[in-house]
């Protein structure tokens, strides 16, 4: 939609952020008193939506800067390992949660 560099300029961010905005805000009166009895632990909604938590990207991303030099293995034999790590650790992470356990029933393993 923008291009990646040097950011969409004020005017383009406010179109965006009106129509986002408009796109969450639809409807409100008939779900507002939802908002007060149920919500959404951020872990259940990553697993949900399927996407790895920022810690786990940034822990990634940090171990493969610190194997960058490692010649004995490809890059991409690198990424793998450590998306299977980041993975993993996910896992373990949902496991061990506290939060919203019905949602662990309906999805147990995250990489699913």
């Amino acid at each position: 939609m923008l291009l990646n560099i040097r950011g969409p300029r004020q005017e383009r961010r406010k179109l965006i952020t009106s129509v986002v905005s408009s796109q969450i805000l639809y409807a409100a009166p008939v779900w507002a008193e939802a908002m007060t009895v149920r919500t959404v632990s951020n872990d259940a909604a990553l697993v949900i939506a399927g996407l790895i938590p920022l810690r786990e990207l940034v822990r990634e991303r940090s171990e493969l800067a610190e194997t960058a030099q490692d010649e004995t293995t490809s890059a991409s034999a690198r990424k793998l390992a450590a998306r299977a790590r980041s993975l993993a650790n996910w896992q373990s992470l949902w496991a061990n949660s506290t939060k919203r356990r019905w949602t662990h029933r309906l999805f147990p393993d995250v990489g699913k």
